[in-house]
């Protein structure tokens, strides 16, 4: 007899079913603004004729992806909707050299340009260029500026009271004009090219992050460690990002790569290893330093999805994780005045303790209300107290 596990079976047929709707969800084109970028040019021989069905690779350098078009009767060729990043392109056709150019940066928000010209040659020789000429745009009348990974690595960021903010990042480029003055939040609400309140928009991965509430932007949960870069646009960029009278902020987050890779960081702040402030030492005695404990804590892990003996996602499909958590434990040192129980029955003479420095020393008389006096019989005795007179 032969027994059937089907619980197992079950288990088994929701893993695939899930991953087909995952499948088919990451295949359904966006409709918000694009958060990617695009790579456009021309294929020619050298005597400047178009090649017109020429095979273009295209292949993404961490990920392995890849992408294929033909060129067109003009020659031309487009890769639009492309994860920012580095690529490599092939060009073959026949009766010419295979043309392979490396390190083409494509960023976002971007349209970069490759003009290859194939010689006539054995498609066994081969003509390799490696450095990049995609950074000339022609293709686009968008200004703006894209802040690398490298930067948001590298640089130090202030938390004080909030965790990092990676759009700090963009007080370092053309056209940041500072945070709005009613701004009800530092985390987004600055201008950008002299633009006014609302004017300005901030979008991850293409969707954007701004709140009912006008120029109310929150970066919480885009993480440092998950930017991969963005791009500050603030004049003539496409249509497609409308309604900004000021410019946009075109961010994007990292994406897995074949490599399996993680990090796990955490950032500390207390009073031990904080000096003491100006205001506290200056007192005589000096104030104990304040409590103030803040932590930004966290991970990122990222790689190929595989699932044993059923996917390799490989070159194919990626999955990143990331997680920050902030915690502050804040506290101060202050001095309140309280009430003394004769003041609580309208007796205020003690406020009249004789004075000395630059005043006048004198020795003013005792008004005390009776006791059963009416609020404006005592309002009257508070206010019969000579003024003090100066020196």
């Amino acid at each position: 007899m032969i027994h059937t596990n089907r619980t197992a079976q079950r288990t088994w047929c929701h893993a695939v079913w899930l991953l087909a709707v995952l499948w088919l969800i990451a295949g359904i084109p966006s409709l918000a603004q694009s958060g990617r970028g695009t790579l456009t040019g021309s294929v020619k021989d050298t005597a400047g004729a178009s090649m017109f069905g020429a095979s273009l690779t295209l292949k993404e350098t961490n990920t392995g992806s890849r992408y294929t078009t033909i060129a067109s009767v003009e020659g031309l060729f487009t890769f639009p909707e492309l994860p920012p990043g580095t690529y490599t392109l092939a060009i073959t056709s026949q009766g010419f050299e295979s043309y392979t150019q490396v390190g083409i940066t494509v960023n976002v928000g971007s349209t970069a340009t490759v003009n290859a010209v194939l010689k006539v040659g054995a498609a066994s020789e081969s003509v390799t260029v490696t450095s990049d000429a995609s950074q000339l745009q022609t293709e686009s009348s968008d200004i703006g500026t894209t802040v690398p990974s490298e930067l948001i690595e590298d640089l130090p960021l202030q938390y004080a009271g909030s965790p990092r903010n990676p759009l700090a990042f963009v007080m370092l480029t053309p056209g940041f004009s500072g945070v709005n003055a009613n701004s009800p939040t530092d985390q987004g609400g600055f201008k950008l090219n002299g633009g006014q309140q609302a004017g300005t928009d901030i979008l991850v991965d293409g969707a954007t992050i701004e709140l009912a509430s006008a120029n109310l932007q929150m970066n919480y949960g885009v993480s440092v460690e998950a930017v991969q870069e963005f791009k500050v646009m603030t004049n003539t960029f496409d249509a497609q990002y409308g309604r900004m009278s000021g410019g946009l902020v075109n961010l994007v987050t990292k994406s897995g790569t074949n490599t399996l890779h993680g990090d796990v960081y955490d950032i500390l702040k207390n009073r031990v290893l904080d000096a003491n402030s100006w205001s506290s030492g200056l007192s005589s005695p000096a104030q104990a330093k304040p409590i103030d404990t803040q932590n930004d804590f966290g991970a990122i892990i990222s790689g190929p999805i595989y699932i044993p003996k059923l996917y390799n996602g490989r070159d194919k499909t990626f999955f990143m994780f990331n997680y920050e958590g902030y915690r502050w434990n804040t506290g101060g040192v202050g001095l309140n005045g309280a009430p003394t129980q004769a003041m609580t029955t309208g007796d205020f003479s003690a406020l009249l303790t004789p004075v000395t420095g630059l005043l006048t020393r004198r020795t003013f008389s005792t008004i005390t209300p009776p006791a059963q006096a009416s609020i404006r019989e005592r309002s009257a005795c508070r206010m019969a107290a000579p003024p003090i007179p100066l020196m």
